[in-house]
């Protein structure tokens, strides 16, 4: 219902409020509220676009503070959740762009917290599924500031997941790509 809904966007916008105030502890727990609202919406209706944008919005936005609180695996579990809902959208809702951005969005937080675990081979993994998709989107749309630089902190987060497995060649030709973007 809408007041079932209005009460999980509450939970969230107040946890962000919480986040913003250093209490990240709150900024999680609240999260987690809004997120089994919105798993309650999208359960009851699971075709229900709004229902499925909110579910994977939820997961999204509760990586961050779940990585500051030290919860690096919660993090990298929502965010492949966030990335899976938000592939699903942009299949069913293939002429809606921000799905498949939110996609490469997902993936392009991932790499930094497996790198904090040092498994540089996940982070090149997640790097290149996202440079792969904003790769994508800018073949539709070669003259799109936004995915030029979307694309280019893909392409930074690939080469720092290189270096950071000891392929230094590889790194600096994914960065010369990335600086090539933005000149």
């Amino acid at each position: 219902s809408e007041d079932t809904l209005f009460l999980a966007d509450m939970y969230l916008s107040l946890a962000g409020a919480k986040g913003e105030t250093g209490d990240l502890a709150a900024d999680v727990s609240l999260k987690k509220k809004a997120i089994e609202i919105y798993e309650k919406l999208y359960n009851t209706n699971p075709n229900d676009v709004t229902a499925e944008n909110n579910l994977a919005k939820g997961y999204f936005f509760i990586a961050t503070p779940m990585k500051f609180v030290g919860d690096t695996n919660g993090a990298i579990e929502n965010l492949q959740k966030s990335a899976e809902i938000y592939q699903k959208l942009a299949n069913q809702v293939p002429n809606e762009p921000k799905y498949l951005r939110n996609v490469a969005l997902s993936y392009k937080y991932i790499p930094p917290l497996y790198l904090k675990t040092q498994n540089s081979k996940d982070a090149i993994n997640f790097s290149q599924k996202a440079s792969e998709i904003d790769e994508k989107r800018l073949s539709s749309a070669p003259n799109d500031l936004q995915i030029k630089y979307d694309l280019s902190r893909s392409y930074e987060i690939l080469a720092e997941s290189f270096l950071e497995n000891g392929q230094i060649e590889k790194a600096e030709e994914i960065a010369a790509k990335a600086l090539n973007l933005v000149k």
